[in-house]
């Protein structure tokens, strides 16, 4: 974990200079020549986890996507097991672990490779699949792997709120990210 040295309240505008002009230099260093950067959106294993198993989902097993986020899970993994919810996590979390562990079967790992009977061995230490959320159950009732009378309802027309509605899938007020939106739209357009 990168150290922030303290500063001294008298240095502190040098100090704010000196770092909004390092962070544009990298930037302007960075830049492609087409005014893009290229870098990795880092966010937690769960959504590589829901992108894999939305492209799983929807037939595409193949798609050359699934084999690195399935790397990605695997590299990101923690000791003891599980998937954190965010970078330096102090524990693991129970939602993101059985989405990348679910993500990582449905490439075809076996569930006695040592890293996926690490995770599962950590999801029953957690009190296994009773403690998920209802999007990880979302996620496990598209892959057949938990029932869809144990889930919540939500009316499949909330996706089409327009975004000025008082509450919409869209933004999240309904607990629903961004995989789940792309695969319930593609599914509806059927």
């Amino acid at each position: 974990m990168n150290e922030i040295a303290p500063t001294a309240p008298h240095n502190f505008s040098a100090a704010l200079a000196s770092t909004v002009r390092g962070a544009a230099s990298w930037l302007v260093a960075s830049q492609k020549p087409d005014g893009h950067w290229v870098g990795r959106a880092e966010s937690n294993a769960c959504m590589e986890a829901q992108w894999c198993l939305a492209l799983w989902f929807l037939g595409l097993e193949d798609h050359p996507l699934r084999t690195r986020l399935g790397q990605s899970l695997l590299d990101t993994q923690r000791p003891d097991g599980a998937w954190q919810i965010y970078h330096g996590a102090p524990n693991g979390d129970i939602n993101t672990t059985v989405e990348a562990y679910a993500a990582l079967r449905s490439l075809g790992h076996r569930d006695d490779e040592p890293a996926l009977a690490k995770a599962l061995e950590w999801i029953h230490s957690k009190g296994g699949l009773r403690n998920i959320r209802v999007f990880t159950r979302y996620w496990l009732a598209l892959i057949g792997e938990w029932p869809w009378e144990r889930t919540p309802n939500i009316p499949p027309e909330v996706i089409w709120f327009p975004l000025w509605f008082p509450v919409g899938i869209r933004r999240g007020e309904l607990g629903v990210g961004g995989p789940l939106v792309w695969v319930i739209r593609r599914r509806l357009a059927r």
